[in-house]
């Protein structure tokens, strides 16, 4: 059995501006600016040959259909030349659907492990784009991704996936982030919904440009 772990902080996103009229998923993605925390997804992935592959996901101990995990490990295991039965365990130190990039840490860190696991040999980049390609296909984020494998304090100036799009870090020091969920609201109903597509665009514009002029 091949084993392997790895961790991606959770993603606060403070404005964004939706860029998902691209055919490629991994042109699609968001404007914008947000900031990486210390808390995030440690994922532990275990690998075994298998006669057919199989994809299946823990997170904090529970069995779930984690979709964009699956989809990214299913993306990735193509890339291997041969079937796996793959198990991940997810651990969360933050809520999930809160609006603290948990879909997209989740998938990357399950990127970054089956990556080594499977012995594939992609740079973080172009494993991190698998988890992209997910979350854009799926409708469960758009900028996350690329965001979290910086980290830090980041503004997105070029949609895209790692190695796409443009994301510039911030250097800052001493910073602190207070937050408190409020509740649930799944990104795929946000970014989909007429009007409010519009309003997020209108407003994230906006607030793109003044952060650049500041």
């Amino acid at each position: 059995m091949r084993r392997a772990a790895a961790f991606s902080p959770a993603h606060i996103t403070g404005f964004f501006e939706i860029h998902d009229s691209s055919p490629s998923p991994l042109e699609a993605g968001s404007r914008g600016a947000g900031v990486s925390l210390e808390a995030g997804v440690t994922t532990f992935v275990e690998a075994s040959p298998s006669a057919r592959p199989s994809v299946r996901v823990w997170c904090n101990g529970r069995r779930v259909d984690f979709e964009v995990t699956r989809l990214t490990v299913e993306r990735l295991m193509r890339l291997a030349g041969a079937p796996f039965e793959v198990t991940v365990h997810h651990l969360f130190s933050v809520p999930i659907g809160s609006g603290l990039g948990s879909s997209g840490a989740g998938a990357l860190s399950a990127a970054l492990a089956v990556n080594e696991a499977l012995g594939l040999g992609l740079s973080r980049e172009e494993a991190a784009r698998e988890a992209h390609v997910a979350e854009v296909a799926l409708r469960t984020g758009l900028g996350d991704v690329a965001a979290q494998l910086v980290g830090g304090l980041e503004v997105r100036l070029k949609p895209g996936g790692p190695g796409v799009g443009l994301v510039r870090k911030i250097p800052v020091k001493g910073l602190a982030v207070v937050c408190a969920p409020l509740g649930v609201y799944e990104t795929r109903a946000m970014i989909t919904t007429p009007g409010l597509r519009e309003r997020i665009n209108k407003v994230g514009g906006w607030a793109l440009q003044r952060f650049l002029l500041n």
